[in-house]
């Protein structure tokens, strides 16, 4: 998470760093919720910021102040991919994918779901 990395910078972008070197590819979760530094954001070498649902509930269209736009055009000018968590609406759904966001999660499409019904589900509907 977001709050976690930021404690110690140096020591994160260092072991993110011999996890990428595995192969794996990173995520950051929570983003917007702990004090983001972009700086430390650029050093830490992600491949995904996942957004607080926060982000989409606080979010207005007509707002020039759009925490939502501007994480999206941050993460769109750090080749980072994006998953907006917390969607629930069409108009939601609708926004983000305009902003363009990466990938969606939230109770528009289903609750939680175990890895069964999570199989079971994408195969009926996808």
């Amino acid at each position: 998470t977001e709050s976690l990395a930021l404690k110690d910078i140096d020591h994160a972008v260092m072991q993110m760093q011999e996890i990428k070197d595995l192969g794996v590819k990173l995520s950051m979760d929570d983003f917007g919720t702990g004090y983001s530094s972009i700086t430390a954001l650029n050093g830490m070498n992600i491949d995904v910021i996942k957004l607080d649902m926060s982000i989409i509930k606080e979010d207005s269209n007509n707002s020039d102040r759009s925490v939502l736009e501007f994480s999206m055009q941050l993460a769109q000018m750090m080749h980072v991919k994006t998953v907006q968590e917390g969607v629930e609406t069409l108009e939601q759904l609708e926004r983000v994918k305009s902003l363009g966001c990466t990938y969606v999660q939230g109770y528009y499409f289903t609750k939680p779901l175990s890895k069964e019904d999570f199989t079971k589900y994408v195969l009926e509907n996808y």
